[in-house]
C-alpha cells in the first residue's frame, strides 16, 4: 500500500567526482510527512550518511549526493519516507537498506 507514495526514477550512472542529484515526487499530503531522508553509500561502506531531502516544488523533492562520494566505481543509495503516524515507506520498497539503488559511476580513462 504505501510503496507507491514514493515516485522516483533511479539513477542509474553517473560522472567521476560529480555531485549526483536525486529527485522524487511524494503521492502523500504535506501534513503526514514527518521527514523524507536519502541515504547513501559509497559501495563497500556499511554505514549510511543521510540527507534531507528538500521540497522543491508542492509535491517534488530533491537533494545533492556530494561529488567526494562519486569517486569509487559505484554508489548505493535509497529513500526512506516516515510519516506522521509511525508509519515508514522506502525506495525501494523491498528491504532496500541490504538492497539499495546502485549507481554505476563513470571513472576516467587514463
Amino acid at each position: 500500500m504505501f510503496g507507491d507514495l514514493i515516485i522516483h526514477d533511479r539513477v542509474h550512472s553517473s560522472p567521476y567526482g560529480l555531485p549526483v542529484s536525486i529527485k522524487a515526487f511524494l503521492e502523500v499530503p504535506e501534513m503526514e510527512i514527518h521527514r523524507f531522508t536519502l541515504l547513501y553509500r559509497p559501495a563497500g561502506n556499511k554505514e549510511y550518511i543521510e540527507l534531507p531531502m528538500i521540497q522543491i516544488s508542492k509535491s517534488r523533492y530533491q537533494a545533492e549526493i556530494p561529488g567526494k562520494f562519486s569517486m569509487r566505481e559505484f554508489l548505493e543509495y535509497y529513500l526512506l519516507l516516515e510519516l506522521h503516524h509511525h508509519t515508514q515507506t522506502k525506495f525501494p520498497s523491498f528491504d532496500a537498506d541490504k538492497n539499495p539503488i546502485r549507481i554505476q559511476i563513470n571513472l576516467p580513462r587514463d
